[in-house]
């Protein structure tokens, strides 16, 4: 929906709309089979010795993500949502917790490498939430779903780029 609503070139109010309808469009197709296709060859990309640590980053990566989008934008559908069962007001506190987590089960996986794949995830999902601030004016449960899905990529593309010599190598 993330997708459908964002690749429209509408307005805000049309994004939302596009986004609350719960049939799956053309964009949202073709998003959905690119993150699978791009999950599967990352992780056939990363050696065996290494795929244990990137296969435990990425979930936990992806959970962090949506930690990450709830603390630092509000959410955007003013009569609510289903996405807002998840808000609280408690979620600076989470945003830090992600951080350390982020950063000390990287270590803890992978040393200095591990540490540089969790400071990404954790940047990318800030980036991305503010994108979709800028996009829609806030988040709603389709756009946590997309932060998860797209940040569940970075530990995999990280270690490549760094690590095995780039994406050129796939």
């Amino acid at each position: 929906d993330t997708a459908d609503g964002f690749f429209s070139s509408r307005p805000r109010e049309r994004i939302l709309e596009i986004m609350r309808d719960s049939r799956v469009g053309p964009m949202g197709v073709i998003v959905i089979v690119c993150v699978l296709l791009f999950k599967l060859t990352l992780l056939t990309a990363v050696p065996p010795a290494a795929r244990w640590w990137v296969l435990l980053m990425t979930p936990f990566a992806g959970r962090c993500a949506l930690l990450i989008n709830m603390a630092v934008i509000p959410y955007a559908r003013p009569e609510g949502g289903l996405g807002t069962i998840f808000y609280s007001s408690r979620f600076r506190l989470q945003l830090a917790w992600a951080f350390v987590l982020l950063t000390v089960i990287g270590w803890l996986a992978a040393g200095p490498t591990g540490v540089f794949v969790g400071l990404t995830a954790f940047a990318f999902s800030i980036i991305f939430a503010f994108y979709v601030k800028y996009k829609i004016g806030g988040s709603t449960g389709d756009t946590l779903g997309a932060a998860c899905e797209l940040t569940e990529l970075i530990p995999a593309m990280v270690y490549l780029v760094s690590v095995s010599g780039g994406l050129m190598k796939i």
